[in-house]
């Protein structure tokens, strides 16, 4: 699949969509990558027994919509003062059922090894809403 880069926690919630946001560094420099450098971006979610909730493999993430050239900063980057360069937004029917998962997102570079950037967490139930 490639090399772990990187595994960061997550949070989310039964059929709920999650957003995800990371800073996207290349394997050898760690500098922030750019579009040119990525030919392909796939993610495949998992649950904690296993099962494959969701996978676009058969078709890779359009760069220009999930990709920036420039690291981001604002209200939705909380982390730090540096920023983000990578967003995507895993449909909520990646997320049926209560338990473990894993967001894997596997990176294939132009030149250079496919990696890995991990997001590792539970499924929780959504709170009751007053």
């Amino acid at each position: 699949m490639g090399t772990l880069c990187r595994s960061w926690p997550m949070r989310v919630y039964k059929n709920c969509g999650w957003s995800v946001r990371s800073r996207v560094l290349h394997p050898t420099t760690g500098a922030a990558m750019v579009k040119a450098q990525i030919t392909s971006i796939k993610v495949v979610v998992t649950s904690g027994n296993g099962d494959v909730t969701f996978n676009n493999s058969g078709s890779a993430l359009t760069l220009g919509s999930v990709f920036s050239d420039t690291l981001l900063t604002g209200p939705t980057w909380v982390e730090d003062s540096v920023g983000y360069n990578f967003y995507y937004q895993v449909p909520a029917s990646a997320f049926p059922t209560v338990g473990p998962c894993t967001a894997t997102f596997i990176f294939t570079p132009s030149t250079g090894e496919v990696f890995v950037i991990q997001h590792e967490g539970a499924v929780r139930s959504r709170p009751a809403t007053p």
